[in-house]
């Protein structure tokens, strides 16, 4: 036995070696764990013996546990590889289907339930919303920006219009936001002028807005109802409590319903912008030099009556892009990704998949694979059609949560055909692995024998079987193209082929 006066043998090693013990089938685990513990104490003795290092000593026994767990895992599944093992594992139907639901659901807990596919479904939580209206400008070889010249804005405030009933300003911004007790963090805001709720149509859930005298007191800020909730705990009493923005006091005036959204919904709080919109110095990037203009069109006005009123009055200002070519874009229209192009990937993604379908013969039909009518192979179409689902609608989801909100066109015209583009992929790769199944069973088909010859194309071409290892039957594959090589067949094998398969 070894020296007790020796010290003990490491408990993480202990551990994985018990841990290991329950893959070992139960009538041979007692004797298993006491066979390798035994050998973990006379090996760590021999080490203390020669003084080894205690960081080497201990680096070796945990290879000696190591080589404990290798060795249940042979107990339990024979001396099968394990990549064998993980490539059942992987080709299994089931895991198919879960591992799509796992990235669905990681998708949606990263996205707070999906926030910004349930705001671009919810109507826009406004008065009388279809009267709002934001401003964005079309420049040849620039693209589209939303805002105008801050001196664009003072004009129009200074010529009251018959066509606007109200002009408010804003930019989105990131703020280093803290709060007492907690670090500073760098979040989503924008800056509003003090009108910019009154122009929305909407009030506050708990305080108030922003007013005008909020320009000459301490800094005000409105916190969206998300970040009430998750910045401060949903607590009743928040109002005038002191935060700081980029450095600076600010106090809490009021928080926005829940429903509440503008433009985007990760905005955790609106604040005002100072007395004057016009920058003192103006920056580098002259797409930084706009600010985001939303107007309230009086009742019964054309949009585009306002559209040109508005572009009159810009003619006065002399500055390059002076805001003369604005357009005028309902709120409701100014938000989330181009269907357009999303519809047109989704589209084209089903024509794929039912061509697939339909087609019987051909590198990419799913019919040449089964050669069975539909209604035999019911299981192998319903598992197609939810594993499509699935890679579809979280792709779609994707999508709609990463363009939703301001952006700019070619922005959101790029992601369109990214989207596109991975539509068809994804229904291409469906395809291929759907083809790559056993009709009966689901699993994914292994075992590869090459038949025929390269040498010999037209009497006996090269081709590969590929075999389910339940015994429903084989596929055959040809390697070559030419007019003796006919497209792929499934052969169905007979009840007594079972018995030579293990499950």
């Amino acid at each position: 036995m070894p020296d007790e006066s020796l010290p003990p043998v490491p408990l993480e090693v202990l551990w994985l070696i018990r841990l290991s013990s329950m893959m070992v089938p139960s009538e041979q685990r007692a004797k298993w764990r006491q066979h390798w513990e035994n050998g973990a104490a006379h090996w760590w003795a021999f080490l203390c013996e020669r003084n080894e290092e205690p960081a080497r000593a201990k680096e070796k026994l945990l290879a000696y546990a190591n080589g404990a767990a290798r060795d249940a895992w042979r107990q339990r599944f024979g001396d099968e590889e394990v990549r064998t093992r993980v490539g059942k594992i992987l080709g299994h139907p089931a895991f198919c289907l879960g591992a799509l639901a796992v990235l669905l659901l990681a998708v949606g807990v990263l996205t707070g339930g999906f926030a910004g596919t349930r705001a671009a479904i919810a109507p826009p939580p406004l008065e009388a919303p279809e009267n709002v209206a934001t401003i964005s400008q079309q420049f040849s070889g620039f693209g589209k920006i939303t805002g105008v010249p801050p001196a664009t804005f003072v004009m129009w405030q200074s010529c009251p219009l018959p066509e606007v009933a109200g002009l408010a300003t804003y930019k989105s911004q990131r703020f280093e936001f803290g709060q007492e007790g907690k670090p500073h963090r760098t979040i989503d805001g924008m800056h509003v002028s003090p009108e910019f709720f009154d122009v929305l149509g909407v009030k506050a859930a708990i305080g108030r807005t922003f007013r005008r005298e909020d320009l000459a007191g301490p800094i005000p800020v409105v916190l969206s109802y998300r970040s009430w909730q998750q910045d401060f705990d949903s607590d009743p009493s928040v109002l005038n409590r002191v935060v700081t923005l980029d450095g600076q006091s600010a106090v809490i005036v009021g928080v926005m319903p829940k429903s509440f959204w503008f433009l985007t919904y990760g905005t955790r709080f609106w604040t005002v912008l100072p007395p004057s919109p016009l920058p003192l110095v103006p920056p580098r990037d002259w797409r930084r030099r706009f600010i985001g203009v939303v107007i309230r069109i009086a009742p019964g006005a054309p949009v585009e009556a306002a559209e040109r009123a508005l572009q009159a009055v810009a003619r006065g200002n002399r500055v390059p892009w002076s805001g003369s070519a604005a357009q005028v874009r309902l709120i409701k229209d100014n938000s989330g990704p181009s269907l357009y192009v999303g519809g047109a990937g989704l589209l084209l993604a089903l024509l794929m998949l039912i061509a697939s379908v339909i087609i019987p013969k051909g590198r990419f039909s799913i019919r040449a694979v089964t050669a069975s009518p539909l209604r035999q192979t019911r299981s192998y179409w319903l598992f197609f059609l939810a594993k499509t689902a699935l890679l579809l609608g979280t792709l779609t989801l994707i999508w709609v949560e990463r363009t939703y909100g301001p952006r700019g066109a070619l922005f959101g015209f790029t992601l369109g055909w990214v989207f596109l583009l991975f539509c068809l992929a994804a229904a291409l790769l469906s395809i291929l692995d759907q083809r790559r199944r056993c009709p009966v069973c689901l699993h994914r088909l292994s075992l590869p024998v090459s038949l025929g010859t390269w040498a010999s194309a037209l009497l006996d071409p090269a081709s590969t079987e590929l075999l389910c290892e339940r015994g429903h039957g084989t596929l055959t594959v040809p390697e070559t193209q030419t007019s003796a090589t006919g497209p792929e067949r499934w052969t169905a094998m007979d009840e007594s082929w079972r018995e030579l398969f293990t499950r």
